[in-house]
């Protein structure tokens, strides 16, 4: 059905059986090493120790003082065929640790075995866990492409430092085929997914500012609190030209209904509803207000932050302009010289799709090994939330998808845990796509 040679699909699968503990273990390692923002450097090096085990070439490249990123190369042969698997290796921070079941470091596993627990194990550390380890696979298989992984820093505050960095430096000269992310495609209830796409997102970060005074006597003052309120009110007007999603509400909607049972959907359908919303809808979404210092004085400065979903077509662009339309129908300047006034920054990843996914003969390959691994139909979705494909998509003009072990509603949560069947079966479909994709022949090498 995948087009494999049976024996070597079989020694792939006969491998991550025989195996399973082992990889499972490097997983828990990985969980259990300190990767915030900041100690991205941690996780690299354990990635490049794990794979000088089987002689696979990796570069680290550090930067700050305790980050950086990772390059490995399945073999010295980038003239052929490339498949590259990007995955970030930081993690959003884990406040309020004493609420967590077990330490958010800890990558605890239940007596059960069907759950690892900490954070990151769902964002992302399963996705590039089962990267790094199908790549150990593929190395004692025969192949005339190569496999290339991309460990990135930065991910989860733009991908600037990151995949963007690499892109722009390391792998610039290097033509990429077809790439992979290793994020997350679980949004339960909804059956697993391949992301064909993503909504771009926004983030405008305002601050009013006014002249304080004693609470007792406000007219001497400029309320800066008062400018952020009248921008909350009319938010509403914030608006942009509509454009249709790669995948319409309907279509999503009819296609996740014939993926469950009647009762399922039923049980879940606002839920689902939501998510489909989030999926084909430009959003706005107030995130932060802070303002004020002490309760009897007027506040002369104010923040607000605006969180801003952009479907494909929709721009940074766009939104400035429309932004600056409502700024002057509100009357509120941004001339520094006056009392009151306001400024803004905004921090930008765009929307990217996989543009002919419906027409590709690789994803219809990939879609063919995750029916037989997953035992279902894949769902072809949109990711409601920005991932690095848009630098692969965008900046490296590069067919991507994103598939990768996990569910949407553990990711940046207390007890984030991930289910290490998922975590297996994505190791399978990792390692049976990437030979398929680069294989130079149907047989393997005689020394295993």
């Amino acid at each position: 059905m995948t087009g494999l040679n049976h024996s070597v699909e079989q020694f792939i699968l006969k491998e991550i059986k025989d195996n399973k503990n082992l990889y499972i273990k490097f997983l828990q390692e990985l969980i259990q090493t300190d990767s915030y923002k900041g100690n991205e450097k941690n996780v690299a090096h354990k990635i490049d120790d794990f794979l000088k085990i089987y002689k696979i070439k990796s570069e680290v490249f550090p930067f700050e003082e305790n980050r950086a990123n990772l390059i490995a190369y399945l073999n010295d042969n980038q003239n052929g065929k490339n498949l590259l698997y990007n995955g970030h290796m930081d993690v959003v921070s884990a406040e309020n640790s004493k609420e967590w079941k077990y330490h958010p470091l800890s990558g605890y596993i239940e007596s059960d075995g069907k759950f690892i627990y900490g954070r990151g194990s769902t964002d992302m550390k399963g996705g590039l866990t089962a990267m790094v380890i199908s790549m150990s696979i593929l190395k004692k298989l025969e192949l005339s492409g190569n496999l290339i992984l991309n460990a990135v820093a930065d991910e989860e505050t733009g991908g600037f430092l990151g995949t963007k960095e690499c892109i722009k430096k390391h792998l610039k000269e290097i033509k990429v085929d077809f790439a992979v992310v290793g994020e997350f495609t679980s949004i339960q209830p909804i059956p697993k997914s391949i992301m064909i796409g993503e909504k771009g997102r926004l983030q405008l970060e305002i601050k009013a500012f006014g002249k304080d005074s004693h609470a007792s006597v406000p007219f001497l003052g400029e309320n800066a609190i008062s400018t952020i309120v009248k921008i909350v009110e009319n938010l509403h007007k914030l608006e942009l030209p509509k454009k249709d999603p790669p995948i319409s509400y309907d279509q999503l909607r009819e296609n996740i209904q014939l993926s469950l049972s009647k009762k399922d959907f039923e049980e879940h359908k606002d839920i689902i509803n939501n998510y489909i919303r989030s999926m084909t809808e430009f959003t706005k979404t107030i995130t932060v207000i802070k303002g004020g210092s002490a309760k009897n004085k007027v506040p002369d400065c104010c923040e607000l932050v605006i969180d801003i979903r952009l479907l494909p077509e929709q721009t940074d662009d766009m939104i400035i302009n429309a932004f600056k339309n409502l700024l002057s129908e509100l009357e509120i300047s941004t001339d520094p010289s006056k009392d009151n006034h306001i400024s803004y920054e905004i921090n930008y990843n765009r929307a990217s799709t996989f543009t002919d996914w419906e027409n590709s003969e690789t994803l219809s390959i990939f879609s063919k090994i995750f029916r037989k691994i997953y035992e279902q139909e894949p769902l072809f979705l949109m990711s409601p939330a920005t991932t690095d494909a848009e630098f692969f998509r965008h900046d490296k003009k590069c067919p991507t998808i994103m598939f990768g072990p996990g569910d949407y509603n553990m990711a940046h949560k207390i007890d984030e845990r991930l289910e290490i069947a998922d975590f297996l079966n994505s190791i399978r479909v990792f390692t049976i796509f990437a030979y398929n994709f680069l294989k130079k022949q149907l047989k393997v090498k005689k020394s295993f």
